[in-house]
Parts: structure tokens; C-alpha cells; sequence
């Protein structure tokens, strides 16, 4: 038996606790292990499948178990072919547009492992066989030894790096105990990672993989499509109908009787926990220091985002395959990685940008390779032809969304509230991106670097030692133009009952979504709004999920909140879900509304509320690495100090009226809008009208 326990306590305390309680259970007798035996491949074995949306295959080559002798080194072997600075030999295949998509990635588990090798062929003239032997090409190349000693030891660099990262969080820490457990590894095994790892050289690199990358592998290959589903008829059952669902257990009742400790909130305090200076106008720095380690993170934002320059969206996929004016993509991208340094290009609705991850004692060398990227980035001939490669993931992107009812469901809703600035709608077009040249993405990434910006720091030099860093090596435009991010989009408003449906005869789940207009809140308010949600439908053991999954079984996923929205001016929203099978839609709908119009009473639960939202102050407070740009956020809002000091205070005190209040004050029973993505011969049309006016759209109307 294993005990794994994370978390804010002294281990000195607990201990003693843990023996006395369990260790009160009496051990049993070992059960040896079970010996499975696998028969190797013969030759190289292949199946053809339909199986994806698009050409899709896996080779597989048997290996050895977590707890081998030869698992550090085909780690190791992994990175060579892919890693996160993208200077692995299939990462190049991907860049330069050889192939689709390539990636290595372990397979297996306690008794067995497996290495395979997932590509995806292009779109058009490629055969999976010419896709399987250009990853074949690149096998070879690693067990013939086609691969220096300087790219070796940068790979292992950033693997002790990514894995002194991985001890950072708590989350992380539990799941690497985890394995440890799983892997049948002592935790010396863990905390010796780094050392091992160092010490392999690239003879332990050519045994491995003479030994296991031979001529015996399986391939899969997905050809595009899918095999017939069974779609479940709904039973012909009444529900039934649960008595006292809010009676207790004894054993609830015990467990009731276990009062948490009151907790000792912490906050993220500004000006202590995170600097904050303005380095020039519109040039804003906030500093965090590191506790754990000597890597640093540095996001570099500027305030222009997809919502106001779509083609920033393309802009920063390609910057992520071209090099500089004196140096190659791959040239760049070792330099960077023999130093432990990497710099990505991003994009999201609001900002562009540039994170940066290396070793403290290379800051200087890690920024002055950035500005190098910034000021002089350039696209050479080669580079050029991979502006293919956009267009060819715009038009996979778009194929897949179409084939997944999930993200239809998202794309009709978020139609259904933003119309045409719906995410879908107003990013760039295939046929814009078609048109898009190397010289105009580079422009459009200089574009956006004359906007106000804000520097996240997080490590372990001093303030002032990161400042002069970025006086040295980093320039900014001379006057940085105001920024309007986080840019608001206000959402439609409707005066009567709608529903939008898509058929989409595919779907074996109806997506249905539930949307009513909210209000500005003021701060009492959008701290009981998570009250409120917590109660009617955020979690197991809310309203929503335990009367229409739980209890009716009419629905596999529910949900329903209120939305705050980021200005602290703007109206609010009510958001509800339902994933269902169709024939279940129009009874699932009807409980549903009964729910928002007339919510359940459980006055009973406002304990277990308020506990659950008083232990989320420090729960949810934002780790190290993301304080900065918490604060930056809470700043931008208006908020003086961490909002979270606001919540503890109202959730100390949160009374069950606080939530019906909210209830009866916000939540608006009509208009209501209802989205629905199902296979509409499976539903009753004229039932589903009583909801609503009903608009029947397709995809092209809510896909660009």
C-alpha cells in the first residue's frame, strides 16, 4: 500500500497521524509479479484502418519497461528526434515541410515499453509509405550515428531542465511520485534523474538504439474516415425518482464532524511578492523571484492581439520556423539550445509575444539572442517555402473542427453570442492565408512590437541586475502606442426566445448549449457569483449535475455558471451546458430550464459551499511563475491589491440568502438563447420549437 499525500503541511505532524490510523491495517501477502510475454514483431507488421478525420500513422518498436537500465537513454533517443526547442531530427521533417507532423513519443507501461513514431503525410502527393520512410531516414540516422556530441549534450541539458521545472509545483511533484510508484522506483530514482541522464554519452546512444530500432516494427495507418458507430437507443424506462437525496450516510455524517482548520490566507501582494516598475513609457516590468531554482521565465507581450490583427495568428506560427538575418532556423535554434535558452513566438486574442525560458547565469546571452530574433528576423530561401505549411494546417484545422460535434457545439454558441466576431469567423481566411507572404508576417510581427508592452521576469537575479539585462540587450520602439487589450467584445442581445440548431447526422452526443444576458456587478456581487455557481452548476456536487446526470441519467457531462467578464464595467453572461444523446435533448432541455427557472432550494449546502470557496483562496493562488502577470491582469481591472483579500472576506461570512439573492437579482429567465448540435432526425422539431424561435444554420455559416 502506498500513502501520496501533497500539499501546505509539516510532514513531522502528519507522520504520526499516518501510523496511527493506518497503520492499524494489517499487510497481507506479497502477490508476485504476473510475467507477461510478448512475441517480437516479424519483420515490419502493418494494418490499415479508417480511424481519423485525416491520413494518420503510428510505428511502434518494442523496448523495455520504466524501470530499465536503457529507459534514461531512450529518453534521451526521444529528444533527438523531438524536443521543445524543435531541433530534433523529426521536428526538421515538420519545419521544413516534408511532412506534415512527425513526433516520437513513449508507448507502453509497467510490464512493457515501446517507443512510436506518430506522422501524419501531407495533404496531397504523399503516400504513407514515402511519410514512413522519411521517419525511417531519421531512425537510421540516430543508430548510424549522423548526429554530433555538441547536440547531444544540449539535449540533455534542457532535459535536466525541463525536470528540475517538473519539481516546481505540487501538481507536478504528485504525479512524478506517482510514477515512482507505478515504475516500481524509489524517489532517489527521481532525484537522481539529472545525474543519470548526464552521464550518458553517445556510444550508450548508438547501443540502445542498434538494439531496439531493428527491422521488427508494427505500423498503423488511418486512412481517413471512420467505422460505423452504434448510436444507443434511450431505453424505454421511467426515471427514477431518488428519496431523500439529501439524507447522510453515518459514515457522511462522521466525516461531517471533521471540521477543516481555519486557513491562513495567502495573498500575492504587490510590490513584494511581485515588483513593479515602468521602465519607459508604456514599457511596464514586473518582477518575481524564483524560490525553487535557477531557471528563469521572461514573457515579453505586446498589446495587439488576433481580435484587432487576425493575421497575427499566422504570423506566429511562422516566426516558429524562420532563423535570423545572419543565422538559419537551425543554426539559431542550437545556439540558443546549447545555452539551455528557448524562445517561442505567441499569439492569442489580446497579445503577441515572446516567451523566454533559460539559466539565470546565461540571462545576458539568452536576451541578446531574442533581440537578435526581434531585430533582424528573416526568412532565406528555405524558410520561404514553409509559408506551405500554414496553409496546409489552416486547411487541416478547419477539416477537423468540422468532423468534431464538440467543437461545432463551441463554434454555434459562441456564433449564437458574438456573431461575426465569433473566434471562428474573424480569424484569418484559407484563402487570406493563401495569400500571405514571408515579408508580410514578418511586417505584421514588427507592427505589433510598436505597442505598449509589459516584461514578466521570474528567477533568481536581483531586480535591478534583470534591469540593466534589458537595458542592454533589448530594445523597444521609441513611443510605444497605447494598448486597448484586453480588448472587450460585447455580445449580442435578443428579444425573444432563440434556438439555433445544426444537423449533423454524425453526432452520436447532442451538444447543447444555454445562454441568458447578465449585468455589471458590482464586487459583492461577482464574489457571489462564484458562490452561485459553485451551488447550481460548477462540480459533482452541484444542482445541475445531480438532477439531470445523476439522478435522471440524462445527460454524460452538465454545467452551468455565471460569467464575469474581465472589465469590471461590462455585462455579465449565464452560461449552461449539456452533452446528451439526441433522442434525450428536448427531456434534457425541459429539466434543464425547470432548473434555471425555478432553482432547488439546499440550504443544507451552504457549508460545504463557503468551506469549499474559503480553501480555493489558497488553492487557486496563482504559482510563482504566474504572479506577475496575475498582477498585471488585477492592474489592468483596477484592483489596488489581490482580489482575493475582497472574496475571503465575503466567504467567511457567505450565507445561503447571498446565493437566492444572486439568483432572483441576475440570473434572467428570458430571453433565453439555446444552441443545439445533434442529429435532428432523432428529435422531435416541433417540440424543440417550443423553446424558441428555431434558426437552422449549417457549418459553412459559423465556419470561416
Amino acid at each position: 500500500m502506498y500513502l501520496i499525500l501533497s500539499g501546505d503541511f509539516n510532514p513531522d505532524d502528519i507522520k504520526p497521524v499516518i501510523i496511527e490510523k493506518f497503520g492499524r491495517l494489517k499487510s497481507g501477502e506479497i502477490i508476485p509479479p504476473i510475467e507477461i510475454i510478448e512475441k517480437p514483431f516479424d519483420g515490419r507488421e502493418a494494418v490499415t484502418l479508417r480511424l481519423t478525420p485525416f491520413r494518420f500513422g503510428i510505428m511502434g518498436f518494442r523496448t523495455v519497461p520504466p524501470n530499465h537500465k536503457d529507459h534514461e537513454v531512450l529518453d534521451v533517443i526521444r529528444n533527438l528526434f523531438n524536443n521543445s526547442s524543435r531541433t530534433g531530427l523529426l521536428d526538421r521533417l515538420s519545419v521544413e515541410n516534408k511532412i506534415l507532423s512527425a513526433n516520437a513519443f513513449s508507448l507502453g507501461g509497467i510490464d512493457h515499453g515501446g517507443l512510436g513514431f506518430q506522422f501524419l503525410p501531407k495533404l496531397v502527393f504523399q503516400s504513407f509509405r514515402s511519410a514512413e520512410n522519411l521517419v525511417l531516414d531519421e531512425i537510421n540516422k540516430v543508430r548510424d550515428g549522423e548526429f554530433d556530441e555538441e547536440m547531444l549534450e544540449s539535449i540533455k541539458l534542457n532535459m535536466i531542465q525541463s525536470h528540475e521545472s517538473n519539481l516546481e509545483s505540487m501538481q507536478k511533484r504528485l504525479w512524478l511520485i506517482l510514477s515512482t510508484v507505478m515504475n516500481n522506483k524509489s524517489w532517489d530514482d527521481t532525484r537522481s534523474y539529472p545525474e543519470r541522464v548526464s552521464s550518458i554519452n553517445k556510444a550508450r546512444v548508438l547501443e540502445v538504439t542498434q538494439k531496439y530500432f531493428g527491422d521488427n516494427y508494427l505500423v498503423v495507418r488511418s486512412k481517413m474516415g471512420f467505422p460505423k458507430k452504434t448510436k444507443l437507443e434511450k431505453p424505454p424506462l421511467d426515471p427514477v425518482i431518488p428519496k431523500n437525496t439529501e439524507a447522510k450516510s453515518a459514515y457522511a455524517q462522521e466525516l461531517d464532524k471533521i471540521k477543516p482548520k481555519e486557513i491562513d490566507p495567502r495573498f500575492v501582494e504587490f510590490g513584494n511578492d511581485v515588483l513593479i516598475e515602468d521602465l519607459k513609457n508604456n514599457l511596464h516590468f514586473y518582477y518575481t523571484k524564483n524560490p525553487i531554482n535557477s531557471i528563469f521565465t521572461m514573457k515579453i507581450q505586446f498589446g495587439l492581439g488576433t481580435i484587432e490583427n487576425p493575421a497575427l495568428m499566422q504570423a506566429a506560427q511562422y516566426l516558429n520556423m524562420i532563423g535570423t538575418k545572419t543565422r538559419s532556423f537551425n543554426e539559431y535554434k542550437e545556439a540558443l539550445q546549447r545555452i539551455g535558452t528557448k524562445v517561442n513566438v505567441y499569439s492569442n486574442n489580446n497579445y503577441f509575444g515572446f516567451n523566454i525560458t533559460g539559466f539565470d547565469k546565461n540571462l545576458d546571452q539568452s536576451l541578446e539572442m531574442t533581440s537578435e530574433f526581434m531585430t533582424t528576423m528573416h526568412a532565406d530561401e528555405k524558410d520561404k517555402k514553409k509559408i506551405k505549411k500554414l496553409i496546409q494546417n489552416s486547411k487541416l484545422g478547419r477539416k477537423a473542427e468540422k468532423k468534431d460535434p464538440a467543437t461545432v457545439g463551441r463554434a454555434l454558441r459562441d456564433y449564437s453570442y458574438w456573431g461575426e466576431k465569433s473566434t471562428y469567423l474573424r480569424r484569418s481566411t484559407v484563402a487570406e492565408v493563401k495569400k500571405m507572404a514571408p515579408e508580410y508576417l514578418i511586417q505584421q510581427a514588427n507592427e505589433a512590437m510598436k505597442y505598449e508592452a509589459d516584461i514578466f521576469y521570474t528567477g533568481n537575479l536581483e531586480k535591478d541586475a534583470v534591469v540593466q539585462s534589458i537595458s542592454r540587450n533589448l530594445s523597444f520602439d521609441k513611443d510605444l502606442t497605447d494598448s486597448n487589450s484586453p480588448v472587450h467584445q460585447e455580445y449580442k442581445t435578443y428579444i425573444e426566445n432563440t434556438v439555433y440548431l445544426i444537423h449533423d447526422k454524425k453526432a452520436v452526443q447532442s451538444q447543447i448549449y444555454l445562454l441568458t444576458e447578465g449585468a455589471v456587478l458590482d464586487m459583492d456581487q461577482r464574489i457571489t457569483s462564484n458562490a452561485f455557481s459553485k451551488y447550481f452548476g460548477r462540480g459533482m456536487a452541484s444542482i445541475v449535475f445531480q438532477e439531470i446526470r445523476e439522478f435522471r441519467s440524462l445527460a454524460y457531462s452538465s454545467s452551468g455558471y455565471y460569467v464575469n467578464r474581465f472589465h469590471r464595467d461590462k455585462r455579465g453572461y449565464f452560461r449552461g451546458y449539456m452533452g446528451t444523446q439526441a433522442d434525450k435533448s428536448i427531456e434534457a432541455i425541459h429539466i434543464y430550464l425547470d432548473l434555471l427557472n425555478d432553482m432547488p432550494k439546499k440550504e443544507n449546502r451552504i457549508d460545504i459551499i463557503r468551506s469549499g470557496l474559503v480553501q480555493s483562496i489558497n488553492s487557486s493562488r496563482p504559482g510563482f511563475r504566474a504572479q506577475g502577470q496575475a498582477v498585471s491582469n488585477w492592474i489592468k481591472q483596477g484592483y489596488p491589491e489581490d482580489p482575493n483579500k475582497f472574496s475571503y472576506e465575503k466567504y467567511k461570512t457567505l450565507a445561503f440568502e447571498d446565493i437566492l439573492s444572486f439568483y432572483n437579482s441576475n440570473i434572467k429567465k428570458e430571453p433565453i438563447v439555446i444552441t443545439v448540435v445533434t442529429d435532428k432526425t432523432k428529435i422531435d422539431l416541433e417540440k424543440l420549437a417550443e423553446f424558441g424561435k428555431v434558426i437552422e444554420m449549417t457549418k459553412k455559416d459559423i465556419f470561416n
